[in-house]
C-alpha cells in the first residue's frame, strides 16, 4: 500500500466512528439501522469534500501574494 491519505478521509475510520455512536445510541434505546449508518458515513465524506473545496477557495481569496 503505497498511497497515503489523512485519517479523516477514510470511510473505514468514519464507519467505525458511526458504528460506535450507533452502538451507544442503541444502548440508550435509539437504534440506527445499517442503512442509516451508511448514509451518515456518505454524508460525512461529502461534507469533508465540500469543506476542503471551501477551504481552498477561502485560502486563495485571503492570500496575500499572487500565483505566478
Amino acid at each position: 500500500m503505497m498511497d497515503q491519505k489523512k485519517w479523516w478521509m477514510s470511510k473505514t475510520v468514519w464507519g467505525v466512528i458511526v458504528m460506535l455512536i450507533s452502538s451507544a445510541l442503541t444502548t440508550t434505546g435509539i437504534p440506527l439501522t445499517p442503512e442509516i449508518q451508511g448514509t451518515i458515513v456518505e454524508l460525512i465524506m461529502q461534507g469533508i469534500t465540500v469543506g476542503g473545496g471551501a477551504l481552498a477557495v477561502y485560502g486563495r481569496v485571503t492570500a496575500k501574494t499572487a500565483i505566478k
